[in-house]
């Protein structure tokens, strides 16, 4: 099952995962809610089985949440963007994660 979160005010909150499918996620809405009370969204993150790139279904994500979605794989942590709706950019993920937020995505998907 993937993991999945939210970073928030520059820390990682993590979201129980709601989906019944094993290769996606869906955050729990009233977990989104709450958090999103606290502060600003930075990033959605969350982890994938294979490769850390964004999938076709993560793509329509970035379209909604219009935020850099981080995506870790096997302690792999990468960072994309979505540019003018089309095209996905690839972030530098160590610059745009504190290093102890950076540590804890690691270890979702070891």
């Amino acid at each position: 099952m993937e993991r999945c979160g939210l970073i928030i005010n520059g820390k990682f909150v993590e979201m129980r995962n709601v989906s019944g499918d094993e290769g996606e996620f869906l955050m729990d809405p009233v977990e989104v809610l709450n958090a999103v009370r606290e502060g600003t969204v930075e990033a959605v993150v969350h982890t994938h089985d294979g490769a850390p790139l964004p999938s076709n279904r993560d793509i329509i994500g970035m379209r909604i949440w219009r935020v850099p979605w981080v995506i870790s794989s096997h302690g792999l942590v990468r960072a994309f963007s979505l540019v003018d709706g089309l095209s996905v950019l690839e972030l530098d993920v160590k610059s745009l994660l504190p290093q102890e937020v950076y540590d804890l995505i690691v270890k979702l998907s070891q």
